[in-house]
């Protein structure tokens, strides 16, 4: 009778210890694609600086832009036009990710600050984290709402851009001055060569 019962105990050891084994597995799968997206569209801090930033990056460029202290007018002037493109590319992906995340069913709030990709290097971009938030979720309204049901959360989103843009001293943009750019990420996750916002357009 005790071999027995010390049988039963070790073959209920063995079931746990495997289900442990592979809930484990589990999460580390889940948390590996998770985290995969999302280091992968931020790269990396590594890469070659972009030379037009110097030392400027992430909150403390965003504050001389916005408050026009820091540096001279004139290497602001600079700094503002090189950092236009970068603010579009970060927009975009805040958009992006807010898209591929509603096709997922998931919520992932956009991380500041952010590397973001220009054509010659990378720079550490930030804006304001209640308006990444605010494009995150209008994006994500945007994957979900079919397209002729679309064109009002559209305009929201170049409001949006637009307050980011005139907040350190970039023009608006006509409205509505986006791409639908949240529906426009393939059930695979790629992004199509032709998605661009067109916020620096004027």
């Amino acid at each position: 009778m005790s071999i027995l019962l010390l049988l039963l105990v070790l073959g209920a050891m063995v079931v746990v210890g495997v289900l442990v084994v592979h809930l484990t597995e589990r999460v580390r799968a889940l948390e590996g694609d998770g985290g995969g997206r999302r280091s992968g569209s931020q790269g990396s801090a590594s890469e070659t600086p972009d030379p037009a930033f110097a030392q400027w990056s992430g909150e403390a460029l965003w504050r001389a832009l916005a408050e026009g202290q820091g540096a001279d007018p004139a290497e602001l002037d600079t700094l503002r036009r090189s950092y236009e493109a970068a603010l579009v590319r970060h927009i975009e992906e805040v958009l992006l990710e807010a898209g591929l995340d509603a096709r997922q069913g998931i919520r992932v709030p956009p991380e500041m600050p952010r590397v973001v990709r220009t054509g010659n290097g990378t720079m550490l971009s930030w804006f304001p984290p209640d308006e990444a938030l605010l494009l995150y979720g209008l994006g994500q309204e945007q994957a979900a709402a079919p397209g002729d049901q679309s064109a009002h959360i559209t305009t929201q989103i170049a409001e949006a851009s637009n307050r980011l843009r005139e907040a350190i001293g970039l023009s608006p943009t006509p409205l509505p001055a986006t791409a639908s750019i949240a529906t426009q990420v393939d059930p695979s996750g790629q992004i199509a060569a032709q998605d661009t916002l067109a916020l620096n357009k004027n």
